[in-house]
This record gives structure tokens, sequence and C-alpha cells, in this order.
């Protein structure tokens, strides 16, 4: 277990997963922000922006959110990014895009429950049929959300899945595309959708440090695993305070 009190707390940009918002993190905020202060940042068409058009490229969601990310930027204090699924694909070309903008400003990159963008994955969901859209997304993501079986809500739920599938599956970068922010590729140790040689790949999307972390858990192992989360990003933090960097 990592000594928390050791370090600056760190502030952890994170972008949601397929469907998902900021208030997934936001809620996280409770848990104790004095180690890792979980900032949600929102894409649009969700939550609190559902008025806004739904991004349905990485780049237009990075374009989006690139004001909201810029501001935290600017307070003081150690920053990271984290993204899983569909949220980690957005994640690193937000990385990359920092690189120019605010270089060596973002600590680390972690990257969660994907494969290395490059490398896609078979079949696709992007135009399918509601049903079969759905049947498609459960297979890729290993579950569903209950909500989808009562029609107003599945209405409300299924234009941001779908935006983000297809944000998802559009996105292919060559081999090799880079950020010189370090990455740190988390994989649920019983995730059965990615492989561990599919995310040991990002290590080739980063021209510093890599590392490889399993952590207890399936493919949303984050839903229950948070608290395993925090340990690991604070553990990172807390060895860049004993370095002195």
């Amino acid at each position: 277990m990592p000594d928390h009190n050791q370090a600056t707390p760190i502030r952890l940009l994170c972008l949601p997963f397929a469907g998902g918002g900021a208030g997934f993190f936001q809620a996280w905020r409770r848990i104790d922000a004095s180690v890792v202060d979980f900032v949600g940042i929102q894409l649009p068409g969700r939550e609190n922006l559902i008025r806004q058009p739904q991004a349905t490229s990485v780049a237009a969601a990075v374009d989006a959110v690139l004001p909201r990310v810029e501001q935290q930027l600017a307070v003081p204090g150690p920053v990271s990014l984290f993204g899983h699924s569909s949220g980690a694909v957005v994640a690193f070309e937000m990385a990359r895009q920092l690189d120019s903008l605010s270089p060596g400003r973002v600590d680390r990159l972690f990257v969660s429950g994907s494969a290395a963008p490059w490398l896609g994955r078979p079949g696709r969901a992007t135009g399918l049929p509601d049903d079969e859209f759905l049947a498609a997304v459960q297979t890729f993501a290993g579950a569903t959300h209950p909500a989808l079986a009562e029609p107003r809500l599945r209405s409300i739920i299924l234009p941001p899945l779908r935006a983000d599938v297809q944000m998802h599956e559009e996105y292919s970068p060559p081999f090799g595309t880079a950020t010189n922010v370090a990455v740190t590729a988390i994989r649920g140790a019983g995730d059965i959708l990615i492989t561990e040689a599919d995310t040991k790949e990002w290590a080739h999307a980063t021209r510093g440090a890599f590392d490889y972390v399993e952590l207890p858990g399936e493919h949303m192992y984050l839903v229950y695993g948070r608290t395993m989360l925090i340990d690991l990003v604070a553990s990172y933090q807390n060895d860049r305070h004993r370095r002195g960097v």
C-alpha cells in the first residue's frame, strides 16, 4: 500500500468509457481528493452538456474538451490523464496534442481496458440497427446497462453510446504513432475482451517510459476497483515525490 501522505495530491483528468459521462468520476472525488483528485472531463452531448452535438470522431472530441483541459493545466500541481476503453484513445490523442501545447505539463497517461489504438478490433457496431448494435456492444464490453431495457432511458443512452462506438471504431492512427508522455497501460486480470499482448502494444505509443499493470477484475474492473486505481496512481506520484521531481 503506497504511503499517500508523502506526496502532493495529483489531479487525474478522466475521459469516460463508451456511453459514460464525467459524473462517473466526479462521484469518486468524495473518496479522498487529498490523494488523487479525479476530475471528469465531459464530452459534448453528455449529462450537463446534453444539448451539445455528439462528437463522432476522436479529433472532434479532443477539440471539444481541450479548453477545459487547458484550464486544468493552468492550475499548479501534478496532472495526469486517464481513459478507459474508448476514453483511452481520446486521452491518448489529447496527450499527443498537449505535447506541443504544454510540453512536459502532463506527468503520465493511464490507458485502461483498451488495445493499442492501431490494432482495432474484429467486427463493427457502427451503423447497425438498435438491437443489433446493442448486442454487438454487449459483446465488446462484456456487460450491458440495465437502463437500456427501459425505452425512455434507452433513447437517452443510445446517442452518446453510438457516438463513442463510432469514434473508437474509426480512430486508426498508424503503428508507432506516439506521445512524449509516459504511459501506463492497465488491464483487468480477468478481462476476456482485451488481451495482455494487445494491451502491451501501448509500449509503442510513447517515446517515454512504459509500464503494464494488471488489476483484479474483468473489463469493467474500475466500477468496483476504484481504490486499487487510487493506490496505483498514488504510487507513481509518491515515487516522483521521493525522487524530488
